[in-house]
C-alpha cells in the first residue's frame, strides 16, 4: 500500500492527515516536505489558519518504527529542477 503525507488525494494512494494506519514492511510512505503545513480555510477565501504541521509528532514516532522495521519512506527533493549530488549506499539501490 502507498500512503502519502502532505499530498492531495491521488488514485491508488491513501492521503494521511492524522494518525498513520498500521504500516507493514512492504508499504511505502511518501512525505511532501515542500508542503509541510496543512491549512484550513476560514470564513473568507483569503483567510487561512494553520491546521497541522506534517508529519505530526505521533506520525514521526510511527515513521521511526516503520523505518526500524524495514519500511520505505520517500521524500521528494525540495527543488526538483535543481541538480544535486547525494551519496547512495549499494543496499539502497
Amino acid at each position: 500500500m502507498i500512503y502519502a503525507i502532505g499530498f492531495p488525494n491521488f488514485q491508488g494512494i491513501t492521503s494521511i492527515e492524522t494518525d498513520l494506519p498500521v504500516l507493514n514492511k512492504g508499504d511505502v510512505v511518501v512525505i511532501n516536505v515542500r508542503n509541510r503545513f496543512l491549512f484550513k480555510t476560514g470564513s473568507t477565501p483569503t483567510s487561512y489558519s494553520l491546521k497541522a504541521i506534517l508529519p505530526t509528532l505521533s506520525q514521526k514516532e510511527a515513521l521511526r518504527q516503520f523505518l526500524w522495521n524495514g519500511g520505505t519512506i520517500i521524500t521528494p527533493l525540495i527543488e526538483p529542477c535543481k541538480p544535486v549530488m547525494t551519496t547512495v549506499l549499494k543496499e539502497e539501490l
